[in-house]
């Protein structure tokens, strides 16, 4: 589903850049925040779910699949969490930490481009203090979002690639993963 509202290729995950008709055929968008929710739900699940044979980091998620299946630091990691969190828990381009030890990676107001040249993450020129009166845009963490799409869709085939080559490991039981994510019929 994420691919095909995000304007993606079904079966490869190729970027197409196509519009979407909606029900009354109005043209909608294909980089919808709900498409882009739906493609980090996916890399949090890979997170819980694999790991590779780099050292472990005892940590789940965005974070853990981004650290064992990407060359991205850990404030880029800590980044793409926020961006998510901020979709997932409020549905909204804002993320403020409930700890504030966690504000200088996680704290970010968000906006995203899926046409602009800009890098994966391109930083504010000042960090957002969390106060929305004084937020401008020079505080704001830009996401690219097909570069977002493409490194989610990369770790989706490295991972399959590694498992195929026993190469994987899986964080949790078999059982235990049939048993949360299988749906019995």
């Amino acid at each position: 589903m994420p691919r095909l509202i995000t304007g993606r290729d079904l079966y490869t995950g190729e970027s197409k850049h196509f519009i979407l008709q909606n029900s009354k055929g109005e043209h909608l968008k294909p980089y919808s925040p709900i498409g882009i929710l739906n493609y980090l739900i996916i890399l949090e699940m890979l997170g819980n779910f694999f790991e590779s044979d780099k050292e472990s980091m005892h940590k789940r998620g965005i974070t853990s699949a981004l650290h064992h299946f990407s060359n991205l630091n850990e404030k880029e990691r800590f980044t793409l969490d926020a961006f998510r969190n901020g979709l997932a828990h409020s549905y909204s381009l804002v993320n403020i930490p409930r700890e504030p030890k966690n504000n200088e990676n996680s704290r970010h107001i968000f906006a995203f481009t899926a046409f602009l040249e800009i890098p994966l993450i391109k930083y504010p020129v000042k960090n957002w203090n969390g106060e929305y009166i004084n937020a401008d845009e020079n505080q704001w963490t830009w996401i690219q979002v097909n570069k977002l799409f493409d490194l989610i869709e990369t770790i989706i085939k490295q991972i399959s690639e590694g498992i195929e080559k026993n190469e994987i490991k899986l964080k949790i039981p078999l059982i235990e993963l049939k048993s949360r994510y299988t749906i019995h019929s």
